[in-house]
């Protein structure tokens, strides 16, 4: 780190040529590794039996798998090492675009050793996946590694995120000591809470309020439907408890009942209930996918689309919205009195959701637009980049979302880019 990582003039010349040799490395060394074990094997064997001129010829050969091994290492380390700046300098470069942003600076000041852990974190994680880079990667070594090491500060970011929540105390509710005795954290680990919440303003058993309650109840495709989402969503950001237990077994019951077996079927109801309601994470997705008939991953896809229709409940903006600053009414106003694409512009890009008085205020600014069922509404508020967001927009909109949306994508994309340009605090 003496020299500037992103001088490139202390970059190698030929990246992606020593990344292959740091790839081929590593392939011989799976191999001599396995060839040294069943020498060493093999040495075990005769050393048994006692014959000793096998004995000696196999010393022989671990000693030259020994010492190819260790020449292999030193080639593998030292082609790593002349690649290192440009994975540090990814970092650097990704972390200074990111300091402008308030959750990453909050985050930040948090964990005043972020940028070394980062640093070493990445060059391990782009060291163990080097394999699946090829050199028919058009951007070579350096745009290859650049988008690992993006992905991989994505994931060490969540994963803080998820232990400051951690780390804040459970709201004061008398749990059972058996339970609470192997509890470690409230939120889950993989199906996590979002980054703008207030983990500590959040009571995992308070009762949602009847109109709450009724939204929950239209959530479904079509009135024939069983109510999964609510089960789904609600039991993954452990709020399953916040539904009465009448209303949770009319949710269970159509997905589990049968015409046989009655009594069976409602102590099965029961015992998923009590799953659901559990403060084990892995507990809870156990239940869920035995519930719905997914794996692990599906459900995970499952949830990451029907989470944005928390934003329907008045729970999700009295609890979670708390603790932000409102924006003030001539600024409210002055949304208002704009085009209804630029007001949706405005609010995603520019992340004021959580700013808006109440989900009232919200559901009159968009009340004009035609989107999706599952608009995508809390990942506006969890990707960091701007441009990423207009990606995201893009996306999810269409020709149908109001007058004058393009229904080319791209073209989306810049008129959205132009709207954006216009907001007063952009």
């Amino acid at each position: 780190m003496a020299n500037n990582p992103c001088d490139r003039r202390v970059w190698p010349d030929n990246a992606t040529e020593v990344a292959g040799v740091v790839q081929q490395c590593k392939s011989e060394l799976a191999v001599a590794t396995q060839v040294l074990s069943e020498l060493e094997g093999d040495l075990e064997s005769e050393h048994e039996h006692g014959q000793s001129e096998q004995r000696q010829i196999l010393e022989q050969q671990f000693a030259k798998q020994t010492e190819r091994f260790q020449q292999l290492v030193h080639e593998r380390d030292v082609a790593y090492e002349t690649l290192l700046p440009i994975v540090n300098c990814h970092v650097l470069r990704i972390r200074q675009r990111q300091q402008g942003g308030v959750i990453f600076s909050n985050t930040l000041s948090k964990h005043p050793d972020t940028l070394q852990d980062d640093l070493q974190a990445c060059r391990d994680h782009v060291f163990k996946k080097i394999e699946q880079f090829g050199s028919g990667h058009d951007a070579g070594f350096v745009g290859w590694s650049y988008r690992v090491v993006e992905n991989h500060l994505r994931d060490r970011d969540r994963g803080r995120r998820r232990r400051d929540c951690h780390e804040r105390p459970f709201s004061s509710v008398a749990f059972d000591e058996s339970e609470t005795a192997n509890l470690e954290t409230s939120p889950d680990d993989n199906m996590e809470l979002p980054e703008y919440q207030a983990a500590d303003q959040i009571d995992f058993l308070e009762p949602f309020s009847a109109a709450d309650l009724a939204t929950l109840n239209t959530w479904r495709n079509k009135p024939t439907d069983t109510l999964s989402d609510p089960i789904l969503v609600l039991a993954t950001f452990q709020w399953w408890s916040k539904v009465p237990n009448g209303q949770r077994f009319s949710w269970l019951r159509p997905l589990i009942l049968s015409e046989s077996c009655l009594d069976e079927n409602l102590a099965n109801i029961q015992s998923v209930d009590r799953d659901l309601c559990s403060l084990d994470r892995m507990t809870r997705q156990v239940a869920l996918c035995n519930l719905f008939g997914m794996g692990p991953n599906s459900l995970l896809k499952a949830f990451a689309r029907k989470r944005h229709q928390l934003l329907q409940l008045d729970y999700f903006w009295h609890r979670l919205f708390c603790d932000f600053p409102s924006l003030e009414k001539d600024e409210l106003a002055g949304i208002a009195s704009e085009h209804p694409v630029t007001r949706l512009v405005w609010l995603v890009i520019g992340q004021l959701i959580p700013q808006l008085p109440d989900k009232l205020a919200w559901q009159q600014l968009v009340r004009d637009l035609r989107l999706q069922r599952l608009f995508p509404w809390l990942t506006f508020l969890e990707e960091h980049e701007v441009s990423s967001r207009l990606r995201e927009l893009a996306r999810s909109t269409s020709s149908r979302t109001a007058h004058g949306v393009s229904s080319n994508e791209i073209e989306r994309y810049h008129h959205f880019e132009q709207l954006w340009q216009v907001y007063p605090n952009a």
